[in-house]
């Protein structure tokens, strides 16, 4: 029993009375062949969450079986590979939308252990089903890390949100410490994680020793011609019978200045064992220039005849009509992952003006009061042109510069458009309101679109022309709900909310924090009013809810029920207070909940109170901005304005305009801009880039979940049918 298993059941049982320990397994008898025959044993079938645990079954005693022993003993040496860094994230594609996030031990150490730990294995752990110790060690080491990590809060943090989409990183980091790496990505997103997965692997690769490199394509000029004359030059037949050069090497991923052309690689010498690191690698070069060959053929026909004697040959050159091809065929080449480098008058390339924008305050001290800094940049190809060579290229003719490692051509003209946008943009926008910066990357993107450039095309945000750090990088990401952070729920608050509902409050928070406002859009029933409860419980008052009749009472019974500490002033009726009374009161309470129709008529009396945040509840109500009620609460004074709907949009887009100029005033420009730019275009046209700028520019300040969001399912409670009788007069039963 104590060698076999047999009082395994006992010893799990042990394990999960203790709090910190999870159990799932169950029961079976299973056929052992033992040296002395064959026996029955009672045994129990775990799951990697149980197989984990038994890791630490070691301060219960020593009376433990051979496979307990055994499942520690690979608990330990996981536990080292975690401790020491030993590990590194996988991403796997399954299927067109699933992918899976894991864990893995560097191969190097598997290697090691796999001969001791199939050694130590104990019978029994393979006695139901074949069982290879490698899986139980990278099982163990998947859920060590998604433990330690989620313990800890780990979240990703971007750098660079131009370089990857911030929602593909927060989307793959969520399911490398969730309890389960299976996760669907959207089709808008599937590039993104599949970019996320090529450097995972490429992490993998450099981590174990294998040598990173990249296929290249170098093209010289012939001696007969200049680069001019490749423009200027009309061959008869396409041929004039010039001869261009053409090499096909390998560059060192890590150092550009280390290649090595094609044919060394394939007799292996001195220059492919150097860039191979080690000899064992050199085959590994060479199937890469074999995929490259054919990646080649594929992309650029006229260049298959060629690159078939390039790859086992010292290659030949290639004659005008192959050279334009090659030259005409720079982004086909790019997408296999083949980079031309051309001679320097060949490559043209449009300049783009970009910014930075670095947080000055973290920190609102009244409406939109967070600025930011905000660093302009001339950039091709996203790498950044320094100012002195770019004034060069205006006002000398010097057009050629070398940017990324490459000559690139920029005219006169573009230059001096470049220079002339970057000193008014440096001029009239160094320091922005969270607001102003907004709005100025929605201006940013048209003015893209309309030039016909395809970044409107691929990026769903606004993050493509302003990049942003801390706060501004998350606005400009749109703050989509699965990428918002769980808020800080008061420790008084009285209720437990749901996942999505805490999501809710981090975006209130958010805003607060910057002085902004926005709008909850949830479908009704999903728990606005808790929600915004709790974030008013964790700001300093006075705060103002004005919502319908119907629901004035509903708002002091849930304060009561979920903030008994908040005082609350129910403001309505002939007998309310006027004046300074009311001014008075209001310092006393906490919480002011009051009628449109009231707040409308003591307009007056309300602009005298500093109010930390004012509520909309029911804020359809205001959909027509020229009511006196529109009115009023866009006169109200307040900190943070927050309005709270389940229908935003119930006939006109004006509806939208009208709660966004309370929220967020100016956003969306004037009443006569808004038409122009978005209600027309969408309502008559249903012009796509019109629905997609104004997506864009709404997504921050507005948060909508609905019912019929499946990802919501697991957070819903449960649906509570109740019958209610109602009694029937005798007139009305007959």
């Amino acid at each position: 029993r104590g060698v076999y298993g047999g009082n395994l059941h006992h010893e799990v049982a042990r394990v999960a009375r203790r709090p910190s320990m999870a159990y799932n397994g169950s029961t079976r008898v299973v056929p052992l062949t033992l040296p002395d025959g064959r026996v029955n044993v009672m045994c129990q079938r775990l799951d990697a969450v149980t197989l984990t645990s038994l890791g630490q079954l070691d301060a219960l005693g020593s009376d433990l079986s051979a496979s307990v022993a055994w499942f520690g003993a690979v608990h330990r040496f996981a536990t080292e590979l975690v401790v020491h860094g030993r590990v590194l994230p996988v991403l796997t594609h399954i299927t067109d939308m699933w992918w899976l996030a894991q864990w893995q031990p560097l191969a190097g150490d598997v290697e090691l252990a796999q001969t001791s730990l199939l050694a130590a294995m104990p019978p029994v752990v393979a006695a139901a089903a074949p069982v290879d110790p490698v899986d139980v060690l990278r099982s163990m080491v998947d859920r060590l890390c998604r433990l330690t990590l989620a313990a800890r809060g780990w979240r990703a943090v971007l750098t660079d949100t131009r370089a990857v989409n911030p929602r593909a990183v927060r989307l793959v980091s969520r399911a490398l410490i969730a309890d389960s790496g299976q996760f669907t990505v959207a089709a808008e997103l599937g590039e993104a994680v599949a970019h996320i997965a090529t450097e995972f692997s490429l992490i993998t690769r450099r981590a174990e020793g294998e040598p990173i490199v990249r296929v290249r394509l170098r093209l010289g000029l012939p001696r007969e011609k200049t680069g001019d004359e490749l423009f200027d030059s009309e061959p008869a037949g396409g041929d004039d019978g010039s001869e261009w050069p053409l090499g096909l090497e390998l560059v060192d991923g890590d150092d550009r200045g280390r290649w090595c052309p094609a044919h060394d690689v394939m007799v292996g010498g001195p220059a492919a064992l150097a860039l191979a690191h080690e000899a064992r690698f050199i085959p590994l070069l060479q199937r890469r220039l074999d995929a490259a060959a054919a990646a080649i053929a594929a992309a650029v026909p006229e260049l298959a005849e060629w690159v078939g004697g390039a790859v086992g040959h010292v290659p030949h050159g290639v004659d005008l009509d192959t050279a334009a091809a090659a030259l005409e065929s720079i982004d086909a080449l790019a997408t296999v992952g083949i980079e031309l480098l051309a001679p320097e008058k060949l490559t043209r390339r449009r300049t783009t003006t970009r910014a930075t924008a670095q947080p000055k305050d973290t920190t609102g001290s009244g409406r939109f009061a967070a600025t930011a800094l905000v660093d302009w940049q001339v950039v091709v190809d996203n790498t950044p042109v320094a100012d002195d060579v770019l004034r060069r290229a205006a006002e000398d003719g010097a057009n050629l510069i070398e940017i990324g490692g490459r000559w690139v051509q920029i005219d006169r003209a573009e230059a001096r458009r470049a220079l002339a946008n970057l000193h008014e943009h440096r001029a009239e926008h160094g320091e922005m309101s969270a607001l102003q910066l907004l709005t100025l990357a929605a201006e940013l993107q048209r003015e893209l679109e309309a030039a016909g450039l395809d970044h409107a095309d691929t990026d769903p945000t606004l993050g493509g022309l302003v990049n942003g750090k801390g706060w501004a990088g998350e606005l400009l990401d749109g703050l989509p709900d699965e990428a918002l952070a769980d808020g800080d729920v008061p420790p008084n608050f009285t209720a437990t909310l749901r996942p999505y509902q805490r999501r809710g409050l981090g975006w209130l928070q958010f805003l607060h924090r910057l002085g902004l406002g926005g709008c909850l859009a949830d479908d009704m029933g999903l728990g606005k009013t808790p929600t915004t409860l709790a974030h008013l419980a964790g700001i300093p008052g006075p705060h103002l809810v004005v919502c319908p009749l119907s629901v004035v009472r509903n708002w002091e019974a849930e304060a009561a029920r979920f903030t008994p500490f908040m005082r609350v002033l129910v403001h309505h009726g002939t007998g309310r207070l006027h004046e300074h009374s009311f001014i008075n009161a209001v310092a006393q309470h906490d919480l002011v909940v009051t009628t449109y129709q009231v707040a409308a008529r003591d307009l007056e009396t309300f602009q005298q109170v500093p109010w930390a945040t004012v509520v909309l509840d029911e804020a359809q109500a205001v959909k027509n901005p020229d009511t006196r009620t529109a009115r009023a609460m866009r006169a109200l004074k307040a900190g943070q304005r927050i309005a709270l709907t389940g229908t935003p949009v119930e006939n006109r887009l004006t509806e939208l305009w009208s709660i966004f100029q309370i929220v967020a005033p100016g956003l969306l420009g004037n009443a006569t801009q808004f038409r122009q730019h978005f209600a027309n275009p969408i309502e008559r046209e249903h012009d796509p880039i019109a629905t997609a700028e104004l997506r864009r520019l709404t997504g921050p300040f507005l948060l909508r979940r609905t019912k019929a969001d499946k990802s919501l399912v697991p957070d819903l409670p449960d649906k509570v049918e109740q019958v209610a009788w109602a009694p029937l007069t005798r007139e009305q039963a007959h």
